[in-house]
């Protein structure tokens, strides 16, 4: 069960971490390429979605913000924009 319930079948951090990974419509950061994508598994297109992405150091301050609308097509993933934040010294 990849550690997500313990042996009293009590749910651990992991468990939710999967849920919100396993998302239907899901916005993910892919650090490999610096690419924000949204990963749509419905079978219904989403068009017009505004994605706000917002980058931030480890003192609070705001690194990156970028805005896009995008159209997410069904069963499909979309990669609106490049994040640049691999360039950056954390």
């Amino acid at each position: 069960m990849w550690e997500i319930f313990t042996s009293d079948y009590d749910r651990q951090a992991s468990y939710y971490g999967t849920k919100k990974a396993c998302e239907r419509l899901h916005v993910q950061l892919d650090p490999a390429n610096d690419t924000v994508s949204v990963s749509n598994t419905t079978i219904k297109a989403h068009p017009g979605l505004k994605l706000n992405a917002r980058v931030y150091s480890l003192d609070n301050r705001l690194l990156l913000s970028k805005d896009a609308v995008i159209n997410a097509g069904a069963d499909a993933i979309t990669a609106p924009f490049s994040a640049g934040v691999g360039s950056a010294d954390g």
